[in-house]
């Protein structure tokens, strides 16, 4: 997979004087080309959580004062952007699940006359343009 800027727009913050630019970043797959692109978790990491998760039950099930905690924390934990840890790609057409975090095939920039699907089915990343790694997707 690869990643590709394709649209930018102002947040409207500003960071020591100098308005903040967000590139939205389209994913693509390195081996055909193509943004068919779906989201999957791979099986180990499911496992791993769902270890975690039986664990805090567990520690409820012996001391129901932890229940106050875990309920929070446990809505809180679906909904920070750690849950990205757990996210990998995967191509619709050649199931091809090797990641790069850069523009691999050259695309050119903000043109998505190159985009092989509609714009809302594509996967997207967010990321500053003022961020140092920005330029490994040009």
């Amino acid at each position: 997979m690869g990643a590709v800027a394709m649209k930018e727009r102002s947040t409207g913050l500003v960071d020591r004087g100098y308005p903040v630019t967000e590139a939205t970043l389209y994913i693509y797959c390195d081996a055909c080309g193509s943004f068919n692109i779906k989201i999957y978790f791979p099986f180990f990491k499911l496992l791993i959580s769902s270890i975690i998760i039986t664990g805090g039950v567990f520690l409820v099930l012996n001391n129901k004062q932890w229940l106050i905690c875990l309920i929070p924390l446990g809505l809180i934990s679906l909904y920070l952007p750690w849950k990205d840890i757990m996210l990998r790609y995967k191509c619709r057409k050649c199931r091809n699940v090797h990641i790069t975090d850069q523009n691999s095939l050259h695309y050119q920039l903000y043109d998505l006359s190159v985009e092989d699907i509609p714009d809302d089915l594509a996967q997207k990343r967010y990321i500053d343009t003022d961020v140092l790694h920005f330029q490994q997707f040009s």
